[in-house]
């Protein structure tokens, strides 16, 4: 999770794509970043599974961002699933109010 934010942050397409479940990843052209948007800080407020020998795992997270001088926070539970070689894949994720 924290890679992923990191990667929105320094527009990273290519690792997130790579990072991204096979059967929910959008194509190269259809996923874009939002200009002016500015990433500020993450908060994991929560995590289940996930563990070394788990398969799947949910992260519950918060994200600041920044866009001109309107400041907001994103909050989203997100699933993951280990992919063929182990590595932890973003499915998707459910917006919190």
């Amino acid at each position: 999770m924290r890679s992923r934010y990191t990667a929105y942050a320094l527009h990273l397409k290519n690792y997130l794509l790579e990072t991204w479940a096979i059967s929910t990843r959008p194509g190269e052209f259809e996923f874009e970043f939002e200009n002016g948007l500015a990433w500020k800080s993450l908060i994991i407020n929560s995590c289940k599974k996930g563990r070394l020998k788990d398969k799947q795992g949910w992260v519950t997270f918060t994200a600041s961002y920044q866009v001109g001088l309107d400041r907001a926070k994103l909050q989203e539970k997100s699933y993951f699933i280990r992919d063929g070689q182990g590595h932890w894949c973003y499915v998707d994720g459910e917006f919190k109010a």
